[in-house]
């Protein structure tokens, strides 16, 4: 094969590109770069929550994060009696303080069995034959 007229190299072919298509030296060959990646759910739910709202409570603003008025609001439904917050409170506490023994005086543990006794339903007695 002979040279072409411009003088470049005759040899195109397998892993010999043409000269005038090569990277030039110092140039990247991805000039733009990598396009952003794409939010992974644990992300996006992470920044909402961090999002501030404006909720007004006795009749006053007051500016909180949404995670802040949603552990607001399942506390308070969970002091209002609501079996699936409670639950969901009491879980939450033993995840974030698990190493925090409960330690329960004679008073606690009265008022536990006085409740506990309130809320079993009365024994029926046998009829005598």
């Amino acid at each position: 094969m002979a040279s072409d007229d411009d003088g470049n190299d005759p040899k195109v072919g397998y892993k010999r590109p043409p000269v005038h298509s090569r990277f030039k030296s110092g140039q990247s060959g991805n000039p733009k770069g990598r396009s952003p990646k794409s939010k992974n759910a644990d992300t996006l739910l992470l920044a909402e929550l961090d999002r501030k709202i404006t909720i007004t409570e006795n009749g006053m603003s007051r500016t909180l994060t949404k995670r802040e008025a949603f552990i607001a609001r399942l506390v308070n439904g969970a002091l209002k009696g609501r079996n699936r917050e409670i639950a969901i409170v009491a879980k939450l506490v033993r995840e974030v303080s698990p190493a925090d023994p409960i330690v329960f005086t004679d008073a606690d543990d009265a008022a536990l069995q006085t409740a506990i006794a309130l809320l079993q339903p009365p024994k029926r007695r046998r009829r005598k034959e």
